[in-house]
């Protein structure tokens, strides 16, 4: 009997310890990742410029089931005016509609279907892309 309970803690320890290091690895992928960016605003009919915007992308990866979730966050702010920080979701640069994604390690990537951007990832260096092609990273903040 004692025996019996010794062997079931061992593989209950042993399948515990086992699911941690799995849940280790893909913690790498999920997070969130943030780019910063901003640009000069011009008057549509005087052509001169206004002052600047900055637009805040984040992108919130978590792990469902057998894949990931993906979705999408855009806030906006203007030097030129007193409204502060303003959620983009209905402007013209909205953000990414939710969506389900699966990882393809051999070209780290995160696929959705053919309506959903494909997403790079750099595990080591923490970054992800919109593109293949590493330019205008998003970091990884956690």
């Amino acid at each position: 009997m004692k025996t019996e309970l010794t062997f079931f803690v061992a593989v209950g320890l042993i399948a515990i310890s086992c699911g941690s290091k799995h849940q280790s690895q893909t913690d790498e992928i999920s997070g969130t990742y943030v780019r910063e960016y901003s640009f000069k605003v011009i008057h549509p009919e005087r052509g001169d410029t206004i002052g600047f915007r900055t637009v805040r992308d984040t992108i919130f990866i978590s792990q469902k089931d057998q894949g990931y979730e993906v979705s999408n966050n855009k806030w906006g702010l203007n030097d030129y005016d007193t409204m502060r920080w303003q959620n983009l979701e209905h402007s013209q640069d909205r953000p990414l509609s939710t969506y389900q994604a699966n990882f393809d390690i051999r070209d780290n990537s995160l696929r959705g279907n053919e309506f959903t951007p494909t997403l790079y990832l750099t595990p080591n260096s923490k970054q992800l892309f919109k593109t293949k092609k590493p330019v205008n990273p998003y970091a990884k903040i956690k």
